[in-house]
């Protein structure tokens, strides 16, 4: 998101859980047997208080522009949402300063540090530059992970300790360019 100034404001975010994590969600929404608007009523309830704890943990996002980090992001819930048994999240992270992107390169990437959770972009939820400066572009690189870092992950269960900085390797980044 960009202010009039073509300085960003915010990222919106939009979150389609895996399969085995949804399932832990819906058990708990589905515990009374409720219809479709009691569970999307529920699913609403959710969602802020998930998005309250991932700030604890960074909204598991690392952000940069030209290299150097991005410190300081409010978390704010905009949607939660069921759909074919998968749980949906969106949010809004703020910055505490608008960024001009002009000249520059800003990046971010989502991830479990530990990689216990995959977080991928929905092809439907790819940055959008509505409103951002003329030349800007997106771009998302796929990881590139080395096979010894996939076996160790993969070697990995619920109660094994992994390196904090594991998931960053099986992360997507985000990268928008603007021209100066």
């Amino acid at each position: 998101m960009f202010d009039n100034e073509k300085r960003l404001t915010a990222v919106e975010q939009s979150w389609l859980f895996d399969p085995f994590f949804s399932a832990l969600v819906l058990d708990e929404l589905l515990a009374d047997r409720p219809d479709r608007r009691a569970i999307a009523r529920q699913a609403e309830a959710l969602g802020p208080e998930m998005v309250s704890n991932l700030s604890e943990h960074a909204f598991l996002n690392e952000w940069t522009f030209d290299g150097a980090p991005i410190d300081g992001l409010n978390g704010s819930f905009v949607s939660a949402r069921v759909t074919r048994d998968q749980f949906e999240l969106t949010f809004s992270l703020d910055l505490d300063q608008p960024l001009d992107l002009r000249g520059g390169q800003f990046e971010y990437s989502v991830y479990d540090p530990t990689y216990y959770i995959e977080i991928l972009h929905a092809r439907r939820h790819l940055p959008e530059l509505r409103g951002a400066p003329r030349g800007c572009q997106r771009e998302i690189i796929e990881p590139d992970t080395p096979k010894d870092m996939t076996d160790f992950a993969a070697s990995l269960d619920q109660t094994d300790a992994s390196d904090e900085r594991l998931g960053i390797h099986f992360a997507e980044r985000a990268i928008i360019r603007c021209r100066g």
